[in-house]
């Protein structure tokens, strides 16, 4: 079992090397970073500073639990929960936020249409044999 390094520098040297990893996944994927609502480029995150002063000893092992895990797992829900709780606790000032790339998004929702109109068809067809019944079969 991998020991979690809680103190200021373990977290500090974690935060940086997650911050890099972030980065070259937001370019990889196309993902969207926005900071305070704002849409920016990914190379502004490690204008994200953190200060660790105000924490306990029991703040510092979430913090250090939330970047173990996405080291365990990269994924937009780890690094979304990550920045979640940095922010929750005051160790980062900016709200921070990944999402899917303007692509995906509009995938999803053609998507979505797709499944509202198929259904739509597929009550028309039902309306439709309804009604024909065995007219045609006399």
């Amino acid at each position: 079992m991998k020991v979690i390094n809680s103190t200021v520098t373990g977290i500090t040297e974690n935060y940086l090397n997650a911050l890099t990893s972030i980065e070259t996944r937001i370019k990889t994927n196309n993902y969207v970073l926005r900071i305070n609502g704002n849409e920016v480029l990914s190379s502004e995150l490690h204008n994200v500073n953190i200060d660790l002063s105000q924490l306990t000893q029991s703040g510092r092992k979430k913090v250090a639990k939330r970047l173990y895990n996405y080291e365990r797992k990269p994924s937009l829900k780890t690094i979304n929960f990550l920045f979640h709780v940095l922010n929750r606790m005051n160790v980062i000032k900016e709200k921070v936020t990944v999402g899917i790339s303007h692509k995906e998004a509009k995938i999803q929702t053609a998507k979505k249409l797709y499944i509202k109109l198929r259904a739509e068809a597929e009550a028309a067809r039902v309306a439709y044999k309804a009604e024909k019944g065995d007219f045609y079969k006399k």
